[in-house]
């Protein structure tokens, strides 16, 4: 069974020895680990369309993925509880600052981390300000936890996720103008006066 987390990188949990429920059941593998949820075995057209404005050089060409077995998703993105659980556990060292966007290009800033992102939270905000390194150490602490194998979710499971059998360009359709009703992506509103 492939089990994936949504965590602000992704996890995914691979067993072979429990069968995947039927699609959009849920679970826990333990009382302090995400809600999960399965999707079924399909397949999807990965990339962007040749003609997209917006393609950037690493979305093309387009190219179809199947997923032969069905596997499981956090129902939502890992929370801060949670990650504040795995710290506290692991004594996990935190630092080097979280990217922050005073202006059109982002930076890190040092004064920032995932306690303190630079504006309020409350445990059941997604966490933020992890980064590949903190995300690959969560998932080693959930596999040690459970006893199953944690990692992070790969691009085309992620894009297949996401898309939810959508086949239009973007998964609201193919209009870009429509990007900021649906999609959280990085613009200046953000930006320091």
């Amino acid at each position: 069974m492939i089990v994936v987390l949504a965590l602000p990188g992704v996890l995914c949990r691979a067993s072979s020895e429990a069968p995947i429920a039927l699609p959009n059941a849920e679970f826990r593998d333990c009382e302090i680990c995400p809600l999960m949820v399965t999707v079924p075995a399909g397949g999807f057209t990965m990339g962007a369309p040749s003609g997209d404005s917006q393609q950037q050089n690493d979305e093309g060409p387009q190219h179809v993925v199947r997923f032969a077995s069905p596997f499981a998703v956090g129902k939502y993105e890992l929370t801060r509880g949670e990650y504040a659980e795995f710290v506290e556990k692991t004594q996990h060292e935190t630092n080097g600052g979280c990217f922050h966007r005073p202006g059109p290009v982002p930076i890190v800033n040092g004064e920032f981390n995932w306690e303190n992102p630079g504006y309020a939270q409350t445990d059941d905000h997604p966490a933020v300000c992890v980064n590949w390194k903190d995300a690959l150490a969560y998932a080693s602490w959930l596999s040690e936890h459970t006893g199953e194998t944690y990692r992070l979710l790969s691009e085309s499971e992620w894009e297949y996720v996401a898309r939810a059998g959508t086949r239009s360009e973007r998964y609201w359709g193919s209009s870009e103008d429509d990007g900021c009703e649906f999609a959280n992506g990085a613009d200046l509103n953000g930006k320091d006066d």
